[in-house]
């Protein structure tokens, strides 16, 4: 059960169409935002593949390259307060038929870490992001032969944690008859994910 994501990123995926086409919204359109940011990545672990955040005793589902210019942080709450909305209590029950229980993790500093969706009886998914570090450049400067160069507008050299948003699920045999159902939970991820990167936001849509 692996699932296609958008933003033109390969969230790798069964070919299996989505039975509860009620539920399943269409993930809106990749949209490019002009921009001087480029990415350099460097490894912090092993895990360069987005293998780092798939804890023990879970499966990989899914991933997302995450542009650099976006900020972990904010990307990070909300779509844990998408996550909420979209699939606990009523509204999960309500758009997928199964009643389920979303937790954040959170650093320290109180930083949402990781995304917990209990899907009562069917499975557990989680979603964060790994332990890459990438550079990021939000503007152009010159070299001593006046060439163009990527830097940054503090003058110094910035990372931001997490190359990839990975989406695991607990190694545990899923029923039949509930995939469709957690198929459909992973595609309107991904279309939350996309409308981050698109308007700034998970909650907005092409129509709004």
């Amino acid at each position: 059960l692996l699932v296609k994501m958008p933003m033109g990123v390969a969230f790798m995926s069964s070919t299996s169409s989505c039975r509860l086409r009620a539920h399943c919204r269409k993930p809106s359109s990749f949209r490019s935002r002009s921009s001087s940011s480029q990415r350099v990545i460097r490894a912090r672990s092993d895990g360069s593949d987005g293998s780092s955040a798939v804890i023990s005793g879970f499966a990989y589902l899914s991933k997302a390259e995450i542009p650099s210019r976006i900020p972990r942080s904010d990307f990070m709450k909300q779509m844990f307060r998408w996550a909420v909305q979209e699939y606990e209590s009523a509204a999960g029950r309500e758009n997928y038929g199964l009643p389920m229980e979303v937790k954040a993790e959170e650093s320290e500093e109180g930083e949402v870490t990781a995304i917990v969706v209990d899907v009562k009886g069917v499975t557990t998914l989680r979603a964060q992001m790994d332990d890459e570090e990438v550079q990021v450049f939000d503007t152009v400067s010159k070299d001593k032969e006046g060439n163009a160069i990527p830097a940054h507008s503090m003058g110094k050299t910035v990372y931001e944690q997490g190359r990839y948003f990975v989406i695991s699920r607990i190694d545990t045999p899923i029923e039949a008859d509930r995939k469709p159902t957690v198929r459909a939970m992973l595609e309107n991820f991904g279309g939350a994910v996309n409308a981050y990167y698109a308007f700034g936001s998970p909650f907005s849509t092409d129509e709004t």
